[in-house]
């Protein structure tokens, strides 16, 4: 009688669990990746949106738009980085009759705050 030999080697369900294995891995790298891509996207969003409002809080404080009184809120957009931002302004009285609240609002960016200071004896 002649013995079978025994191969060395891994069977074919060895085999079969390794590659589950493997596969469930690269899947959960695969996730990581995508939701750090989703949260790098969102962090850059906000960021262009934060810069939207500084621009048009700065050009409120400087005079080059022009919000009227405190009863109206401007509504605006400005094109940056290839996107159209949309924003509303508006001032607020504060305690001190010299200065005023500027209120900056970026649609999906959050409010930014400044103040415009007018020096005494100023008419608005």
């Amino acid at each position: 009688m002649i013995e079978a030999k025994r191969l060395k080697g891994f069977t074919l369900i060895e085999v079969l669990v390794a590659m589950v294995i493997l596969s469930v891995g690269f899947l959960a790298v695969f996730k990581a990746s995508i939701q750090s891509a989703y949260t790098v996207n969102a962090v850059q969003q906000r960021q262009i949106a934060h810069w939207v409002g500084l621009q048009a809080v700065n050009a409120i404080i400087a005079g080059t738009i022009k919000v009227q009184n405190t009863e109206h809120k401007i509504f605006k957009t400005t094109n940056m980085l290839g996107q159209d931002w949309r924003w509303s302004a508006e001032l607020a009285d504060t305690k001190v009759s010299s200065i005023k609240r500027v209120t900056v609002e970026v649609e999906e960016g959050g409010v930014l705050v400044g103040y415009l200071i007018q020096p005494i004896g100023q008419d608005e």
